[in-house]
């Protein structure tokens, strides 16, 4: 078995949390779990009975890369007795053709974990994530606050926040946007592999705050983890090619930890490249380059990303170079993001 969360629950699966602490790992597997495509069920049931609903789904239906692997770690830890009796809460999942948007809730003692769903297979989720470079607070932004002060109660101590992907940064900005009432009972957040922030919301005192009790986890090839601006990363060490290390997966860990690594060089300067052209971006000429890339998949019927598959990277190119009157540098970053985000994956 690869050294990964499944080999952690192997060592760890038979001890509660009483037993044996909480260990990142555990956040990493809660944020997985949001992946799941919930039905309607009663809140409060145990991750138990939970497993017991969700896994009657046809696994071969699930779509996307994350979908089936939360499946497939569902049905590795729900008889465990480390979360069999977890509770569940607040399934939420929401998806139109700009928002896509994913949370669930867990609680044991006075602990309550909030899990968000990162991007999913969907191109509206994954063209969402454009947004978060020109635009803030961003419609998953918004539910990811209402979310939070949905499933928030007063018995809640002690607060998680985590997600992976764009559920890591969900995870931080519903952090950054709620009341302070709620805020001071947060004790940590989880952000695996998600997107930072403007520089805007970077810079202020409010973002201190959030980053102090955020542990930010990047795979050692990151190619999602380095948009945007955040701080203080620890970089993990992986399998895989390319996009398949930002892939919860293919992360190693020993015992009840991440195996650290270095961030890989061509990592380093895709961040410094987009950085640098961060600080020049057009506001409104990068409005202009979201709208072309949603018109363009509107237009060739891209829905999700296996329709995204047969696009070829020469073809959006021709897209963008039809856009008259765009600033060079917002356009050729655009691009790049494009590149490593969508294209990357093809390595």
């Amino acid at each position: 078995m690869n050294e990964n969360y499944f080999l952690y629950v192997d060592y760890y699966g038979d001890y509660s949390f009483s037993q044996i602490k909480i260990y990142d790992i555990d956040y990493l597997i809660f944020a997985t779990l949001a992946y799941m495509p919930y039905k309607e069920v009663k809140n409060g049931i145990t991750i138990n009975e939970f497993g017991n609903i969700i896994l009657k789904i046809n696994k071969e239906k699930l779509k996307g890369n994350m979908g089936p692997k939360a499946y497939d770690l569902l049905e590795y830890i729900y008889n465990k007795k480390r979360y069999k009796n977890i509770r569940v809460y607040n399934f939420h999942k929401t998806y139109n053709k700009t928002l896509q948007f994913g949370a669930i809730s867990f609680r044991y003692k006075n602990n309550l974990i909030v899990s968000y769903e990162g991007t999913n297979n969907s191109i509206a989720g994954w063209v969402e994530n454009f947004r978060l470079v020109n635009e803030f607070p961003t419609a998953t932004h918004k539910k990811a606050l209402e979310y939070l002060k949905s499933t928030v109660k007063f018995r809640d101590k002690n607060i998680y926040l985590c997600g992976h992907s764009k559920g890591g940064n969900s995870a931080m900005v519903s952090a950054y946007l709620t009341s302070d009432r709620v805020f001071n009972k947060i004790r940590k957040i989880y952000n695996f592999d998600g997107p930072g922030f403007r520089r805007e919301e970077f810079d202020t005192d409010r973002f201190k705050k959030v980053n102090n009790k955020t542990m930010n986890f990047l795979p050692d090839g990151s190619l999602i983890g380095i948009l945007l601006y955040n701080k203080k990363y620890n970089y993990l060490e992986t399998d895989g090619l390319a996009f398949q290390k930002h892939y919860p997966f293919n992360w190693k860990t020993y015992g009840g930890f991440f195996k650290s690594a270095e961030l890989s060089t061509t990592s380093q300067k895709l961040k410094y490249n987009l950085d640098k052209s961060l600080l020049h971006v057009n506001c409104d000429d990068y409005n202009v380059c979201v709208k072309a890339l949603e018109d363009f998949f509107e237009s060739n019927n891209i829905q999700n990303t296996s329709d995204f598959q047969k696009v070829k990277f020469d073809d959006v190119i021709k897209m963008f170079n039809s856009i008259k009157g765009v600033d060079k540098n917002t356009k050729d970053m655009f691009i790049n993001f494009i590149k490593s985000i969508f294209f990357g994956n093809r390595k």
